[in-house]
């Protein structure tokens, strides 16, 4: 089954992570936590890769990741209402912000053309392929690019030297990534991300600006649009524990700290509230007070 990369809290309580609110009526989850970062290429379409072929990057990948060992063992936790939708899901992925950068644009200008910037991924869908520790992941999302591009010798439409472009587009972006398990908690990605935005025209006149769109195939040929990116990521991944909204409690949950009755000594009487005076410790029944 496909996986989202953001999904309804209602699917199942165990999708939300770190950030979000506690409810009144939420309980404690434990999930486990993907960290994966890994150094990226970015190849970019038209007059920049005429310019320089090859710039640099990160990619990062932040994802609670809720698969059915995680469904199962938590089997009790789920609303009955959802327990079904959950037992169809192979594998879903929950980003805890928008806001946290799918690939980070770090590359100075070692050639003619320096790049500085982020992508943002809103929302996606995946498909994985295969259940074994080598896995096939196929997917698209909805981003968008925001990034600053310099360069002493980047060519317009007009022919016209740009020294910056402000390049700020919507898109959408089609990845194939293959996933090698190689420990319980640890893995390697490597694969290919295709992010195709709306094509922004480079000239002069518009050279800081983002309004700029080709309206004719020589216009399209002096435009930036296409972000290829080849990438490497290691991925670590640990336990975190969050109050969830709508989760059950767990079954034979003891009661709070504060509500449990400390153990009682059976070598001291405790007095009842009314009692007054000095309290002198007795022993217990079974005892004799003294030598007959």
């Amino acid at each position: 089954m496909s996986t989202l990369h953001r999904a309804p809290l209602p699917l199942l309580a165990l999708l939300a992570t770190a950030g979000m609110a506690t409810a009144a009526s939420a309980a404690p989850v434990t999930v486990p936590f993907n960290l994966g970062v890994g150094p990226a290429g970015q190849l970019l379409s038209g007059p920049v890769m005429q310019d320089q072929t090859l710039h640099f990057g990160l990619r990062l990948e932040l994802a609670a990741v809720i698969d059915q060992a995680t469904i199962q063992a938590n089997q009790d936790r789920i609303p009955q209402k959802y327990r079904k939708m959950a037992s169809k899901v192979d594998e879903l992925r929950y980003r805890p912000s928008i806001f946290i950068p799918e690939t980070l644009y770090v590359s100075p200008a070692f050639g003619a053309t320096g790049i500085y910037g982020a992508t943002w991924r809103f929302i996606g869908l995946n498909a994985p392929f295969g259940k074994g520790p080598v896995r096939l992941r196929l997917g698209a999302s909805l981003i968008a690019t925001l990034a600053l591009i310099h360069s002493n010798s980047l060519r317009g439409l007009g022919g016209e030297d740009i020294e910056f472009v402000f390049f700020l587009r919507p898109g959408i972006d089609l990845t194939a990534e293959v996933e090698i398990k190689l420990a319980r908690n640890l893995l390697i990605s490597f694969g290919w991300n295709s992010a195709i935005h709306l094509p922004q025209v480079l000239r002069r006149q518009v050279g800081t600006s983002f309004l700029s769109i080709p309206g004719d195939d020589v216009a399209m040929r002096a435009s930036l649009w296409h972000f290829g990116q080849p990438f490497l990521m290691l991925h670590y991944r640990f336990p975190i524990t969050r109050d969830i909204p709508g989760a059950l409690p767990a079954k034979n949950t003891p009661p709070p700290a504060q509500n449990r009755q400390p153990p009682r000594n059976q070598d001291t009487f405790v007095p009842p509230p009314s009692s007054t005076g000095p309290v002198q410790p007795t022993r217990p029944p079974s005892q004799p007070a003294g030598p007959l």
